[in-house]
């Protein structure tokens, strides 16, 4: 396992498409403060980007860990670590580690870009240190159950463009569906503001009425369960919300990641390698 770690981390260092997508990350992190400060000066909150890598680290996981493992397919280098006696076992769990690890080093070079160009313009970011501890704690578990998940699909496909095309497909997918919930679950009580033409032709106001579209019960219930199991309900949550069920969020990528990691490893151990 070490050997094929260390072999994949030497790899990852000169993978192209892990360089530019963290160039890129960087680019982005350091343009959000500028941007925030320009359009609000120094009224400006930096929780209001501080996570913002939570919404796109899931398609730089997506294109990274496609990219990665199918060039291992393409090249023979999966081949190669079979003959060579490694089990694989092994292998797929290297490959997720160094896929999670893309993942969380990328995140690392986007916090110190913005952190490098935020911080002077903006101040540190206004949350406490336990706060900050246990979101730091979701976002690594949230992109450790993305990496499991496209180490999946990307393993059992040994083309590389359609482990792309259906991991980042996926991943919009999720996104989504994420937003649709989010939508559902902000829709409010009661109608504000609602106006309505009598028969003189005269525009009345009418006292608040009920929204039909407001969730409750059981069914809200369920929203917010599905909503905090997502992986991107979980970053859309880190991004816009102040507080977050961070025990279930945790536990839900804790799931996600035994599931699709056990089913990995298994369906991968009846692959035929071409």
């Amino acid at each position: 396992m070490n050997k094929l770690l260390w072999a994949n981390f030497n790899r990852l260092l000169r993978d192209r498409a892990f360089c530019l997508g963290c160039a890129f990350l960087a680019g982005m992190s350091a343009y959000l403060p500028i941007l925030h400060y320009i359009e609000q000066g120094d009224r400006v909150n930096p929780n209001n980007y501080f996570f913002g890598f939570n919404i796109v680290i899931g398609v730089f996981a997506a294109v990274c860990c496609s990219l990665y493992l199918g060039t291992e397919y393409s090249e023979g280098t999966m081949r190669n670590k079979l003959i060579a006696g490694h089990t694989r076992k092994n292998i797929y769990l290297a490959n997720l580690i160094i896929c999670t690890a893309a993942s969380l080093l990328a995140v690392v070079i986007y916090l110190a870009a913005e952190s490098i160009v935020g911080i002077p313009l903006n101040g540190n970011v206004r949350m406490g240190p336990g706060e900050l501890l246990v979101r730091f704690l979701v976002s690594a578990l949230m992109i450790l159950s993305f990496s499991s998940i496209f180490t999946l699909i990307s393993m059992l496909n040994q083309s590389k463009a359609a482990g792309a095309v259906l991991n980042i497909l996926l991943f919009l997918a999720l996104l989504a569906l994420a937003f649709s919930i989010n939508a559902r679950l902000e829709e409010p009580e009661f109608i504000q503001n609602y106006y309505m033409l009598n028969e003189l032709g005269d525009v009345t106001q009418v006292e608040p009425m009920p929204n039909p579209r407001y969730l409750q019960g059981a069914a809200r219930e369920a929203y917010e369960f599905v909503y905090d199991f997502l992986p991107t309900g979980q970053g859309i949550q880190m991004c816009t919300k102040v507080f977050i069920s961070w025990i279930r969020m945790a536990c839900c990528n804790v799931g996600i990641t035994a599931g699709t990691t056990a089913l990995g490893v298994y369906l991968f151990g009846k692959k035929d390698i071409r």
